[in-house]
């Protein structure tokens, strides 16, 4: 923010000071907020405040504001992001998600895949939360994409409650309705990740270096899926030797039996002779 801000941002705290009845704070006690708040838009801090003082009875502290600074980025909570996720199971569904649910349900699918659905949530939400903290605490800002299904219907529902929750603009969802394979081709992330591979529509202004991060746990994803499904097919070719030398051993066991008997048969025939 610039010094004009840092002013009107002083000024703002003594009359919360004086609104709450509070001592005014020092001098240093504004620097150490300017430079906790310094990185964000005064816009967005002003409205924090704001915010603050409508729903809190207690003088704020720095941390309540970068709360609320985080909360207006327009990233669900780590429940709502796990319940949009889960749509991606559903191929015939359009699934709009931001760059951290994508990258999350690319580490948490190959768990998902075995069957285990509590596991996967566990792995998703510890994954969404440390890349939301990190992309926060880089004051990235969120970047939604639109996952397109094969149902045409759902696919216009889901663009227009996107488009009116302002995460991704009118101009854009009307292009990918557009779109004759209900699908854009303006980047090759999109066109070869997808959900795990191969559908996602990008929106614009994906910065390079998030981007490469978005690929990497990607293909962190596909290579568990990958180690997984190698795991499972070694179990499968171990259980079937297991049980072809189970059968091996049982008809071996019957041999012996069958030439038991016909040796008893054989001894009491020779003594009866």
């Amino acid at each position: 923010m610039e010094i004009k801000h840092e002013c009107a941002f002083e000024a703002m705290l003594l009359e919360l000071a004086d609104l709450y009845g509070v001592p005014l704070p020092t001098k240093t006690a504004c620097g150490l907020w300017w430079a906790v708040l310094e990185p964000y838009p005064w816009g967005l801090v002003e409205q924090a405040l704001k915010d603050h003082v409508a729903c809190c009875k207690f003088f704020p502290r720095p941390a309540d504001v970068v709360e609320r600074l985080n909360a207006q980025d327009g990233r669900p909570s780590p429940d709502e992001a796990w319940a949009v996720a889960l749509q991606a199971m559903d191929e015939s569904a359009t699934v709009v998600w931001c760059q951290e649910i994508t990258a999350a349900w690319g580490i948490a699918r190959p768990v998902m895949d075995t069957g285990d659905q509590i596991g996967a949530r566990r792995t998703f939400l510890d994954a969404y939360t440390r890349l939301v903290a990190e992309a926060r605490r880089r004051l990235v800002p969120a970047v939604w994409s639109a996952s397109l299904g094969a149902d045409a219907g759902r696919r216009q529902q889901a663009l227009e409650a996107a488009v009116s929750a302002g995460r991704i603009e009118r101009k854009r969802a009307q292009a990918l309705l557009g779109s004759s394979r209900g699908a854009a081709t303006e980047a090759n992330l999109g066109r070869t990740l997808g959900r795990l591979s191969g559908n996602v529509s990008l929106m614009p202004n994906l910065e390079a270096g998030t981007a490469r991060r978005f690929v990497n746990a990607m293909q962190v994803g596909l290579k568990r899926a990958a180690q997984q499904q190698a795991a499972t097919q070694q179990a499968r070719q171990a259980d079937a030797a297991d049980r072809r030398q189970a059968e091996r051993t049982r008809q071996a066991a019957e041999l012996d039996r069958l030439q038991v008997l016909a040796d008893r048969q054989a001894v009491t025939g020779e003594s009866s002779a």
